[in-house]
This record gives C-alpha cells, sequence and structure tokens, in this order.
C-alpha cells in the first residue's frame, strides 16, 4: 500500500459495510459498532460466527456477494477473509468510485488502512504501518494499553470535561493549568540482533 495519511473518521450514524463470516469478521464489525457505526454484515453463507453476531443484535443478510451494491451502499466497507478474487472486485469499484475500502491483510487492495487504536477515556492514540506490518502495530496498541491506568483514563476525562464546559476563546486558558506536570515517557525495546539497518 502506498504512503498513507493518518486521519480519524467519524462513523457514528454510518452504514459501514463488514463482507465475511468468520471470527476476524466478528472483530471488524464489533469495532465499528463500539464507534457507533451502524453495521451491516454481508456473507454468502451462514456460520456460527454470524449467527453470533445475529444473536447480539447485528443486522446480518446472506446472499450473493455484489461487489457494487456493497461498495456504493456503504460509508466504509471491511473485507476480513483472505479472498483475492474478491478483494480485486471490490477495490476495482471503490477505487472507481472513491469509496473506503479495507481488504485485511491485502493492502494493495485497499484505499485505506487500519489503525490499531489504543483507547483511554477519550484518547485514542492510532497506529499504522500502512498495512504492512499490523502484528508490530498490535503490540503496540497492547503496550500503549497496558500503559494507561484507570487513572489515566480518569485524568483525560476530566482534562476534556474541563475543556468542553469553557467556551470557545478560554478552552486554552482553561485546560493548561490540568496539563501542568503532565508527561508522557517512552521506552522501546528491541529484540536483540534485530534493528539494525538492512
Amino acid at each position: 500500500m502506498a504512503a498513507t495519511f493518518l486521519a480519524a473518521l467519524s462513523v457514528a450514524g454510518r452504514r459501514c459495510t463488514v463482507v465475511g463470516g468468520d471470527e476476524e469478521t466478528a472483530r471488524r464489525a464489533r469495532a465499528l459498532a463500539d464507534e457507533g457505526a451502524s453495521v451491516l454484515v454481508r456473507w454468502h453463507e451462514r456460520t456460527p460466527v454470524l449467527t453470533s453476531l445475529e444473536d447480539a443484535g447485528f443486522a446480518v443478510e446472506l446472499g450473493p456477494i455484489d461487489a457494487e451494491v456493497i461498495i456504493n451502499g456503504s460509508f466504509l466497507t471491511v473485507l476480513a477473509p483472505q479472498d483475492r478474487a474478491l478483494a480485486e472486485a471490490l477495490f476495482r469499484v471503490a477505487d472507481r468510485s472513491a469509496r473506503l475500502l479495507c481488504a485485511v491483510d491485502q493492502p494493495e487492495h485497499c484505499t485505506f488502512a487500519h489503525v490499531a487504536i489504543a483507547r483511554a477515556g477519550p484518547v485514542r492514540v492510532g497506529i499504522s504501518t500502512g498495512g504492512e506490518a499490523p502484528l508490530l502495530a498490535r503490540r503496540m496498541r497492547e503496550s500503549l494499553e497496558r500503559a494507561f491506568s484507570p487513572e489515566f483514563s480518569a485524568y483525560a476525562r476530566e482534562v476534556a470535561r474541563v475543556r468542553m464546559a469553557s467556551a470557545p476563546g478560554t478552552r486554552h486558558a482553561a485546560t493548561a493549568p490540568l496539563l501542568e506536570g503532565f508527561e508522557l515517557a517512552v521506552s522501546i525495546k528491541i529484540p536483540p540482533d534485530r534493528g539494525a539497518d538492512e
């Protein structure tokens, strides 16, 4: 995948379609739903995972996978299974229609790449490798989330609360005192014999 520009998308209330019937499908569907998206799961046959998603309240549709209908009917589409032919068909439509498509672990068929997101209260830290090293991004996210204590989450919510309660034009002055003494310390440990310049 070409170099990417990181941006935070607002998916709340928007139709987002996840294509597939496996555990990765469920993970992507839940992640979108957690951010308020209106999630539709599409696949050509029923699977136990899809039944579980239906039981959890997700909209599931079964039938032929029509790339035009799926891409043009969605704000954002995710293809979870490693189906190269389907990825190519979806990508042709998404590229032509300037639509958002992520074919998981197939960066050559994506118009966007998922970002590993560490969450703490209102804080979202996104980590991207442009789809080239997703496991590294996941490990970094997990490390950050371990560092994000409940105390930090509460602190972040307090900073956000004070900012939102302040009038425009006064928000910087209102929140600056809360940030005095705040520091983010970063330490990276690379396995021995790794990380040398190629």
